[in-house]
């Protein structure tokens, strides 16, 4: 028995010996990592200059916190580029700037702005960025270097301004003598209609992107009956208006004007959306597609539909793009009256006309009523423009509720005084032009973030 155990021990042994003879597992060579990426950037908290005015009208500055993380760092690997595609508020301070998060593997160095140097990079100093650095990503054997342009944007403008240019003045121009007016953008052409004292119609036809203000064209009659000019609405890139209380159809603003085939005549041509045209004929509010065959809209309470003064205008609704509301207003006995409509775009639902009764309860939020007024879509809100009844200047309102509640003072407008009538129209590239009657000054106005969206698309 001794010698058979004797036996298995040396056999035991002699496998182990075999077993180890074979793990080469630690004389195996180490190989250092070639990664030299940047994988991830986040800001932390930065600091906002901002100026302000005391009421003994002296400028001084204040500084707020700008929360970093809420403008996300973007790295383009194939570029090499590392940027906030969101600018960063006006007023940040580039010259002391610290990162939350910066994940590069190995270690990275920055070039001095001053030598070119290369010199450690530290998440813990804060570093001036007020212009583009470069920063080196490095290895961990040291061979590999790959370098990153670092960018940080901030804004030049206050992205809440409402920025406004004069473009012509002078009661020599044609719009000065329009008692009533219409403004009208079709892409980048610009229509001003307007109706003088004596019931002759023009229109001044202008570039958004040269305007020239100086010369009006005389409107064609129809059967010897000028166009009410505060009538006119595009539909499908064609004009359509009344004339002597018959339904008018120009495809350009200098052509003839043709009638279609209807026999309806109407006291009123209040908008037109997509798919309809909205008229007002005996106290029914109508609708038609093309402007032939009319169909009486349902109303909640059409003893309370407008007879002068008439402005609409319509909006996608904020929740969802298919749903669409008109607005509508205007003067019953002098007093302001409020319409909406919403349209199902996919014909999925009808929806009747709805009566907003202006109460006492909304006191300064109430709709206001106003003479000659105009009403435009600007910045997700109802834009209206128009003389109050017992006063000389016209004034602005705005609703960002869909007619519920009117705001005055809300959008920073230029002052209107002297102007005897209002329009405004909005272009394609988000600019706001304001014709006056009486001054005959034009001017063109954008809120800044309006046009940083168009430029990032």
């Amino acid at each position: 028995m001794k010698t058979n155990s004797i036996k298995s021990l040396l056999a035991t042994l002699a496998a182990l010996l075999t077993l180890g003879a074979c793990d080469t597992s630690s004389d195996s060579s180490y190989e250092p990592s070639r990664d030299c990426a940047i994988t991830a950037v986040s800001l932390g908290s930065l600091k906002r200059v901002l100026h302000t005015t005391s009421s003994e009208g002296k400028d001084s500055t204040y500084t707020v916190a700008v929360t970093g993380s809420l403008y996300p760092m973007y790295i383009d690997q194939l570029e090499n580029h590392i940027f906030n595609a969101d600018s960063l508020p006006k007023g940040t301070d580039l010259s002391r700037v610290v990162f939350a998060t910066f994940n590069v593997k190995n270690g990275a160095y920055i070039k001095s702005l001053y030598s070119g140097n290369d010199t450690i990079f530290s998440l813990k100093d804060s570093t001036d960025f007020t212009r583009p650095r470069v920063i080196t990503a490095v290895s961990e054997d040291g061979l590999s270097r790959r370098e990153y342009t670092l960018e940080l944007r901030v804004h030049r403008e206050e992205g809440e301004t409402f920025a406004w240019q004069p473009v012509a003045e002078g009661t020599q121009l044609p719009a000065a003598s329009f008692v009533e007016s219409k403004a009208i953008c079709l892409g980048q052409s610009l229509y001003v209609f307007g109706a003088l004292a004596g019931g002759e119609t023009q229109v001044v036809t202008t570039s958004t992107l040269s305007p020239n203000f100086e010369s009006a064209a005389a409107l064609p009659l129809y059967n010897g009956a000028p166009v009410d000019v505060r009538s006119i609405v595009l539909k499908d890139n064609s004009f359509y208006a009344l004339a002597g209380g018959q339904l008018v159809k120009a495809s350009q603003a200098l052509d003839a004007w043709t009638a279609p085939a209807t026999a309806l005549r109407f006291d009123a041509l209040v908008s037109a959306h997509a798919d309809s045209l909205y008229a007002l004929s005996a106290g029914r509010l109508m609708a038609s597609a093309q402007g032939t065959e009319w169909v009486e809209c349902a109303t909640d309470a059409p003893a309370q539909l407008p007879t002068s003064d008439i402005a609409a205008a319509s909006l996608p609704t904020r929740t969802n793009q298919n749903l669409v509301s008109t607005l509508m207003v205007g003067l019953l006995n002098s007093q302001a009256t409020v319409w909406r409509h919403d349209t199902d775009t996919e014909g999925a639902f009808s929806y009747p006309w709805m009566w907003l009764p202006q109460t006492e309860e909304l006191d300064d939020l109430a709709c206001p009523a106003l003479e000659r007024a105009c009403m435009a879509v600007y910045d997700d809100a109802f834009v209206l423009v128009g003389t109050p009844l017992g006063e000389t200047a016209p004034k602005v309102y705005t609703s960002r509720d869909f007619g519920r509640t009117w705001k005055a003072g809300e959008l920073e407008f230029p002052s209107l005084e002297g102007a005897t009538a209002v329009t405004l129209a909005i272009d394609p590239q988000q600019y706001c032009w304001v014709v006056c009657s009486g001054t005959g000054r034009v001017l063109k106005g954008r809120i800044n973030r309006l046009g940083w969206l168009r430029n990032a698309n």
